[in-house]
């Protein structure tokens, strides 16, 4: 693709263009959402990692993991009885529960051995719409539920719960009373393995 081309895509100019490639100046964000639109790349905001002085014990689900790509039953790894998340970011400890994440179809948004603070008091499709979810979905060999962590686009007619990585697929479902119920709850706050935390 030439730099006038991009340029026509994205709504710019091609000196835009070239001062970017060229690292001469850097895009605004709007911008480079625009570029990854048309250049089909997902699109994460930098994040904002959270550093406060009050902190808030979140508790594990017991036995439980969300997969991050394919929805199946994951083993549980974590051994602790509950993470630290700032207060900030939890606006709900007594309904909001720790979970590990397994995969990266969230990636780069959420990774691999991350944990997930999912707020159950948060759920509905309309409270959740554009927002990264657990879900409980049906898995496509066994039929049964599976958890999963997506970003939840409604419909009027579908529910698609969208990766972050493009390598993996979205999941779309019809829009029933039974699929708005698969919607556990709104994921409020990342935790990496160095104790860093934002929200998605």
């Amino acid at each position: 693709m030439t730099q006038e081309v991009l340029a026509g895509l994205v709504g710019s100019k091609k000196s835009t263009i070239s001062c970017l490639e060229t690292a001469r100046s850097a895009p605004s964000l709007s911008l480079l959402q625009r570029i990854c639109e048309a250049l089909n790349l997902f699109f994460a905001e930098p994040r904002q990692v959270i550093y406060s002085p009050a902190w808030v014990r979140v508790l594990f689900i017991r036995d439980a993991e969300v997969a991050a790509g394919k929805p199946r039953p994951v083993p549980a790894r974590h051994t602790h009885e509950s993470a630290a998340f700032p207060v900030e970011l939890v606006p709900d400890p007594a309904m909001t529960r720790a979970v590990p994440v397994h995969g990266d179809s969230m990636s780069p948004e959420i990774e691999d051995g991350q944990t997930v603070a999912v707020d159950f008091a948060q759920r509905g499709t309309e409270a959740c719409q554009g927002r990264v979810v657990a879900a409980n979905v049906p898995t496509p060999h066994q039929g049964e539920p599976g958890p999963v962590v997506k970003r939840l686009r409604a419909s009027k007619r579908f529910l698609i719960l969208e990766s972050a990585n493009r390598a993996f697929p979205d999941l779309k479902f019809d829009r029933t009373p039974a699929t708005e119920r698969m919607i556990l709850g709104a994921v409020v706050a990342v935790r990496n393995d160095k104790g860093e935390c934002w929200k998605p």
